[in-house]
């Protein structure tokens, strides 16, 4: 959704939409499609057509929390493009990155199933920014299950990696 060319999706892109399979009820509202962002979070929206941008202008941004969300559907609003979408799931929000577009490097992935009962979604030996802007491979393994048939939204950690970015 940036304007700006030199934004690398594998850094701070989002893509969607993904069918859930079925219904997800959040807050009283049924939701059906996930739009999943490279650092850590995914968004929920009702209808296909409902681009929501996981992050801020396709930049990572340390959203402030609970904060304003984006409720619009055009990514190109830039009134509000500082706040988090609207439906933000966050399982380890942070700058990660699983490739570089411009080296042609590939650190980690991003994958995503549907049980059935399940939809959920799994960062795997991503890449992190150090405080120099600087990235290493992390060993980081974590998932957001959303569980259709409950409502209930799990947040699973296999290994929070290496660098200390669990407590950022």
């Amino acid at each position: 959704p940036s304007n700006d060319a030199t934004v690398n999706p594998k850094d701070d892109g989002a893509t969607g939409p993904f069918d859930l399979g079925g219904s997800f009820n959040l807050f009283n509202q049924d939701l059906r499609y996930a739009w999943v962002g490279v650092n850590g979070a995914i968004a929920l929206s009702s209808t296909a057509t409902e681009t929501l941008d996981v992050n801020s202008n396709g930049f990572y941004t340390a959203f402030d929390f609970p904060g304003t969300v984006r409720k619009h559907t055009d990514p190109r609003d830039t009134a509000t493009l500082g706040r988090k979408p609207y439906n933000f799931i966050a399982a380890y929000w942070n700058d990660l990155i699983y490739g570089d577009t411009m080296a042609g490097s590939q650190y980690g992935r991003i994958l995503y199933e549907n049980t059935g009962d399940n939809f959920i979604v799994q960062w795997d030996s991503m890449a992190i920014f150090d405080s120099e802007g600087n990235h290493y491979l992390d060993e980081m393994v974590f998932r957001i299950v959303l569980e259709k048939t409950t409502g209930n939204i799990l947040f699973q950690y296999d290994n929070v990696g290496t660098g200390g970015s669990d407590t950022t």
